[in-house]
């Protein structure tokens, strides 16, 4: 058992120092290589072009303040260079709240921020993270290959609870991990690319977890009407170029 137990922590301890390099790597290489295309998809003004209406769906509020998404587009802070954040009611009086943040250049020091992390960071808890498809269809009808993840986030009584469901897309890949977006930034960088990429969130109020597969569904089918009812610049931002 003690010969195991050993063979097992070396194990870990390798897949420890593979990471480690992988991740200096990837810094190393973003400061070393000079690539030659910074961007994945041509400028749109996202307020201008996201439907203030599509579906049974309004926008009801468009001055709302969002502390995780900031623009600057040129540090860890601040890695957005526009953000869009709205609310929207449908007929039968619920409201989805709507963020999209979209970053020109990613690169290792500055990308999308994942939701999990920002929330917490807002001394939020966050639980019941989960790997989804969303049932996105593009401008023909086919579905497109769209994968994100849904969490609960509350506050520390319990009181605020939300359900979120979000992706994010780094140039032509929808990344679910850290590591899967800082191994794709270092084959974009090898190949001369600096892609850009984009947060499209959107959560409902849920005090009631028995709710949550109702409010999941929900998101879901908003999220498609919205992708559905954008101008095609606008829908290339929330699900890139050629997928659109």
């Amino acid at each position: 058992m003690r010969q195991s137990d050993g063979t097992l922590q070396a194990f870990d301890l390798r897949v420890i120092a593979a990471i480690v390099v992988l991740v200096l790597l990837s810094i190393y290489l973003s400061r070393r290589l000079v690539p030659g295309n910074l961007q994945s998809v041509d400028v749109v003004d996202i307020e201008a072009a996201a439907p203030r209406s599509f579906g049974d769906w309004v926008v009801i509020n468009t001055s709302l303040d969002n502390p995780m998404l900031n623009v600057g587009g040129n540090s860890t802070d601040s890695p957005y260079d526009q953000t869009l954040y709205r609310a929207y009611r449908n007929g039968r009086g619920q409201v989805i709240q709507l963020a999209i943040a979209w970053g020109r250049n990613q690169r290792q020091e500055i990308k999308i921020h994942r939701p999990e992390l920002c929330y917490e960071a807002q001394g939020l808890h966050v639980s019941a993270v989960r790997s989804v498809a969303f049932p996105v269809i593009d401008s023909v009808g086919h579905p497109l290959p769209i994968l994100g993840k849904f969490l609960v986030g509350s506050d520390q009584t319990g009181a605020q609870r939300q359900l979120v469901g979000y992706w994010i897309r780094i140039g032509r890949i929808f990344s679910e991990s850290a590591l899967e977006t800082r191994l794709h930034l270092i084959t974009e960088g090898l190949a001369g690319r600096i892609p850009d990429g984009v947060l499209v969130r959107a959560s409902i109020q849920v005090p009631d977890p028995s709710e949550d597969d109702e409010a999941e569904a929900e998101i879901k089918a908003f999220l498609s009407q919205l992708i559905e009812a954008m101008p095609v610049g606008m829908r290339e931002i929330a699900v890139g170029k050629g997928m659109s």
